[in-house]
């Protein structure tokens, strides 16, 4: 059989073969319904099929057999989804309260589980870079909701008045019980550890019976806050994407929590976008009351500082340097930011530099001394901090700028003497 030139597709016909019982598939210009009839016709007649009481349709269905195949198979999975969400039972609704019995009612008399740092009753997230310090953290922070230590060293905790339960999915139990002795807790029993690592998939929080399951371990174990470090390897066990499907875990969570009876939650969380905000779903940011950063000052340098700040509802902690125990591992808050450290580093090269000198230098000459020795240092300082520090100097008054050649300007150190002269005296 001779097939039509052109662009050519394959249609369905919807004539069944006598001799086969299997429909006829030929292939046909889109638009010419009718010569696609007069091929099937010739088909069968080559075969020696009598065509002469069969009945022809008299048009084409212009979709394709497997199509209209998926098709019914999308519509069947839709009903069958609808079939099991119908033979579920249906949660009972909240109940509602009239504005002027809520307002009536009295307050819960703790208002900061952490004072500036974490509301009580409330969601907070940490965010912090790879390798930066948040098993250390964490054990910090255990050890000040279970003892009542103030954390950091620096801000007051009321203990929770339940269990404090770790979900960590990270560490093995080796790992996580030589950090956790180190810690130095006291009051051991009123934490509960579960080490998920290697079994994360049993908390899956989207399956309302394991959920379920969870909520009635926990609420039976007396919690108050839950912590989970962390939540990618979470999200890696149930196939959920990061950038898209965060959200549907924190509701699960949310549940949990509120299944369970405990009034706090935090969840461990890696930092993406220059490290500089949480990785992934844009839901990560709205969902907490609170919004823990912790940064390093440099991302590869293990011994590198490293800074702590919170952000959120009742909450605005600006970032400080945090000073590191190594011994008992205890961070405790000991400077001022990042911007802050920079500078006094790159004002301590601009003197070194210009010390070293032995004379006036252009601001040029400042600059790329500066800016070297950093470099040979390792420091983590750039060439626009370098130019910060040296207008910080000049004007507090600890370098002296004079007119240059050529419209520059000449530096030197004020030295103790230059400053006891140009101070202000008494008559």
């Amino acid at each position: 059989m001779t097939r039509p030139t052109g662009d050519h597709v394959e249609r369905f016909l919807g004539i069944t073969d006598p001799r086969t019982g299997r429909d006829l598939t030929v292939t046909a210009i889109p638009d010419n319904d009718r010569r696609v009839i007069d091929l099937a016709v010739q088909m069968l007649n080559d075969r020696g099929v009598d065509t002469t009481n069969l009945a022809l349709p008299t048009s084409i269905d212009p979709v394709p057999a497997g199509v209209r195949n998926r098709a019914k198979w999308i519509r069947d999975d839709e009903a069958a989804r609808a079939l099991v969400a119908a033979e579920r039972p249906l949660a009972p609704l909240p109940a509602g309260t009239r504005l002027t019995e809520f307002l009536d009612e009295p307050d819960d008399p703790v208002i900061m589980l952490i004072a500036r740092h974490w509301p009580a009753h409330g969601r907070v997230l940490l965010y912090a870079q790879r390798k930066s310090g948040k098993t250390t953290l964490v054990a910090n922070l255990l050890r000040s909701l279970a003892d009542g230590d103030p954390f950091l060293g620096d801000y007051e905790v009321t203990p929770p008045g339940g269990r404090i339960i770790l979900l960590d999915d990270e560490l093995s139990p080796r790992q996580q019980r030589q950090w956790l002795r180190d810690a130095g807790i006291t009051n051991t029993n009123r934490i509960t550890l579960y080490s998920l690592r290697g079994r994360v998939a049993t908390l899956n929080l989207l399956d309302d019976r394991t959920r379920a399951a969870w909520a009635t371990r926990l609420r039976d174990d007396g919690a108050s806050v839950v912590i989970l470090d962390c939540l990618r390897p979470a999200l890696d066990a149930l196939g959920l994407s990061e950038d898209k499907d965060a959200g549907r875990f924190l509701v699960a969570f949310d549940a949990l929590l509120a299944e369970a009876g405990a009034t706090e939650g935090l969840i461990v969380h890696h930092a993406g976008h220059g490290n500089e905000r949480a990785r992934g779903d844009s839901r990560l940011m709205d969902w907490p009351d609170a919004l823990w950063k912790l940064a390093a000052e440099k991302t590869d340098d293990p011994f590198a500082r490293r800074y702590f700040s919170a952000f959120g509802r009742d909450v605005a902690e600006p970032e400080r340097r945090l000073d590191y125990d190594p011994t008992s591992r205890r961070l405790t808050i000991g400077g001022g930011s990042r911007g802050e450290g920079e500078l006094t580093e790159s004002c301590a090269l601009i003197l070194e530099a210009i010390d070293t000198a032995g004379t006036l230098l252009s601001s040029r000459s400042i600059d790329t001394a500066a800016y070297k020795l950093g470099q040979d240092r390792g420091l983590n300082i750039t060439q626009r901090r370098i130019r910060e520090a040296r207008e910080h100097l000049t004007v507090t008054g600890r370098l002296d700028r004079q007119p240059g050649p050529h419209r520059s300007h000449l530096y030197s150190l004020i030295t103790d003497e230059q400053e006891d002269s140009s101070a202000p005296t008494n008559t």
